[in-house]
């Protein structure tokens, strides 16, 4: 809509703080910039008429408050609670602080438990992964974590005083076969009659909403767990050397990096050319001097350009940071600002 002066006072922020909790360094570097001067972005807020909700800018609200300020500048939208916490949910997957594993858990837990005001049913994992700006083998790994139980329970017609009982029914019994019997079997005594053996019940069909925002109803017997079929195993989701997940496209760069066996080849002709001088081997009698010095710059540079970690501005996607690549050499990271460094 606009961008307007509101009070601290007058911004809704109950249940929508999708972070697990306010880190505080950057809350205090951001209250010592804004004494400073320094200018920053206006926090977006949803309003429906009646009230504002803070949807993004949780840490500059707080650093506000820190320095005794009344009012914040907002990017004022149309929207009500819903709308607010959507946007939250996603609001700091690509930029600003960069979230820990615990607020990627604790946007999920909030999304799940706001399954049915948020999407009318139980999300998908596509659709849950892409509401909260993490990767469907996060949203896997989550649910077993958090053993999330997707199936309902159904109560037989039976049941009586709440309990879940299995529905069963009585099998006629079979009558004799009459006829002679085999001598050897005359005087065997007939064999009791087992009783029958109670069915489990057949769970409903289960609702799930997909990406397109459809409610859709998995088949039973994708709901029921065969015991022949064996779990499915799901790989393990790789992580920089900070912790963050590095998405599908450019894990390629982080595994088997064909920089670290020219890194091995020019460290063993460095090797080489060194100890042939020291010896004074006379097949090295021609070389140059200066052939050992361009072979440590040849390792600088090759090791320079090795990929240190998913880039902290973009996280994957892919910048001006890291040159569109989605990832950063250790000299850009060392370049990102404090806040963008683990």
């Amino acid at each position: 809509m606009s961008i307007l002066k509101l009070k601290l006072e007058d911004l809704n922020t109950r249940n929508l703080q999708t972070r697990a909790a306010l880190n505080e360094d950057t809350v205090a570097d951001y209250a010592e910039a804004m004494e400073r001067g320094d200018r920053f972005p206006a926090v977006t807020v949803f309003t429906d008429g009646a009230e504002y909700y803070l949807a993004d800018g949780f840490h500059r609200v707080e650093a506000l408050r820190r320095i005794g300020k009344k009012a914040v500048m907002a990017d004022l939208q149309n929207g009500d609670f819903k709308d607010a916490l959507l946007y939250a949910l996603k609001a700091n997957s690509t930029h600003g602080l960069r979230r820990t594993n615990a607020d990627k858990r604790h946007a999920l837990e909030m999304a799940w438990n706001a399954r049915e005001e948020l999407f009318g049913g139980e999300p998908s994992n596509a659709l849950l992964a892409e509401i909260c700006g993490v990767t469907r083998q996060w949203v896997i790994r989550w649910v077993q974590e958090q053993g999330v139980n997707r199936l309902h329970p159904v109560k037989s017609e039976n049941a009586q005083n709440g309990e879940e009982t299995p529905k069963t029914r009585n099998l006629p019994i079979r009558p004799q076969m009459t006829g002679k019997q085999p001598p050897e079997r005359a005087e065997t005594p007939s064999a009791p009659i087992r009783p029958a053996t109670p069915k489990a019940p057949i769970p409903a069909p289960v609702r799930r909403v997909g990406r397109d925002g459809k409610i859709y109803a998995v088949p039973v017997r994708h709901a029921l767990k065969m015991p022949t079929r064996p779990e499915r195993q799901h790989a393990a989701i790789p992580h920089d050397r900070y912790g963050t997940e590095i998405p599908v496209e450019i894990n390629a760069a982080f595994e088997a990096n064909p920089l670290a066996d020219i890194l091995s080849c020019i460290s063993k002709a460095r090797v080489a050319l060194r100890k042939g001088f020291e010896d004074n081997d006379p097949a090295f009698a021609a070389v140059r001097q200066d052939a050992l010095v361009n072979l440590n710059n040849a390792y600088n540079f090759v090791n320079a350009a090795e990929p240190h970690c998913v880039c902290r501005m973009c996280q994957g996607n892919g910048c001006k940071a890291c040159h569109e690549r989605g990832w950063q050499t250790e000299e850009e990271y060392k370049r990102n600002p404090k806040e963008f460094q683990a």
